[in-house]
């Protein structure tokens, strides 16, 4: 039977707070709810669903190349909280190059026989608060042969930046080298990324240090969410 607590719960869960206080709020316009449902039902549905359909898609095709086995992951419960998690997480943001990730952490996960569920669910928390930003910054440090021309052209001294990395991750990419250095302490509080010095081959003569690298487990997030 189920208690009163379940339905009436004493503490109030924290989304509901939040959606009462917004609703709140646009209740003193006098479109009050429609104008909060208006803002946010819409865009949150379409997003959705198109992931939904984009991923099933891509399960499909891989089903039929007999790549897995659509029936089994069904039956996957691992696989299938995954999932909603990942679709909870695609209902929170709007950012493009996020919902490919995402995508493709389950597509990668799908092709996973024998997955490590704790792994990839602190893999999936990561992903989670990351924006393609930290995605830029933990392939930056992966991968820095990539960026060999980049790196080549780097100053000695990083511009405005309190330690090295942000001022790195500012000239290659752009930007503000605070922002970068606040990019590259939430990766490293992650441990995708560590503060070790890599000496980098630029070209036959060049060679020059970044101040940082990926670790096993950046290289772990990086493979699961690129195609």
């Amino acid at each position: 039977m189920t208690s009163n607590n379940e339905v009436f719960p004493k503490v109030e869960p924290k989304e509901d707070k939040l959606y009462r206080v917004a609703e709140a709020a646009f209740g003193l316009f006098p479109a009050g709810q429609v104008v909060l449902q208006s803002l946010i039902t819409p865009p949150i549905q379409k997003r959705t669903e198109k992931w939904i359909n984009e991923t099933e898609r891509r399960l499909s095709e891989l089903e039929e190349s007999g790549e897995i086995d659509v029936q089994a992951l069904i039956e996957n419960e691992a696989f299938s909280a995954l999932v909603l998690k990942c679709i909870q997480s695609v209902a929170t943001t709007s950012q493009e190059e996020k919902l490919n990730y995402l995508r493709n952490f389950v597509i990668s996960i799908a092709k996973l026989p024998n997955f490590e569920e704790d792994e990839v669910y602190i893999l999936f928390g990561i992903l989670n608060e990351f924006t393609p930003s930290h995605i830029m910054a933990v392939n930056f440090y992966c991968y820095p042969d990539l960026y060999s021309d980049k790196i080549s052209g780097l100053s000695p001294i990083a511009p405005k930046a309190s330690q090295h990395q942000g001022g790195e991750l500012a000239q290659v990419f752009g930007g503000d080298p605070e922002f970068w250095q606040s990019i590259y302490s939430t990766a490293s509080g992650k441990f995708v990324v560590s503060f070790q010095t890599v000496l980098v081959k630029c070209n036959e003569t060049t060679k020059k240090k970044i101040s940082g690298k990926g670790t096993e487990l950046g290289f772990k997030l990086l493979k699961l969410i690129f195609d």
